[in-house]
């Protein structure tokens, strides 16, 4: 990463001095972990403010004692639309995965009958 030159004189006194110019290379590794960096500084911001919000609602919900649940409540960080909206898209997702599954099933079952 660095490249040293060492320089060695002799000083009137007889003490050998020492002198070292550094020159920098492998600028390329700073940029990376100037990189690195930036990413671990913007993802800390990103758990600090999931943390205020997952406190707001452990707050919200500290505040409706009155709610009575049986077993475990499930409570999810997206608003119902949002939610419907992503299992909507599963769901159509599995069923194309089945209909797949089971066109290929039937092409096989037709290729043995011949």
């Amino acid at each position: 990463m660095f490249d040293q030159t060492e320089t060695f004189t002799s000083s009137p006194s007889g003490r050998t001095l020492f002198y070292a110019s550094i020159n920098m290379k492998g600028t390329h590794s700073l940029a990376r972990l100037r990189d690195r960096v930036d990413l671990t500084v913007r993802e800390l911001a990103r758990l600090r403010n999931e943390n205020k919000k997952i406190r707001r609602d452990l707050e919200k919900a500290a505040n409706h004692p009155s709610m009575s649940v049986e077993g475990t409540p499930v409570v999810f960080s997206e608003s119902s639309t949002e939610l419907r909206s992503r299992i909507e898209r599963y769901i159509k997702a599995i069923d194309a995965h089945m209909n797949e599954q089971q066109f290929e099933e039937s092409q096989v079952a037709e290729k043995q009958e011949v």
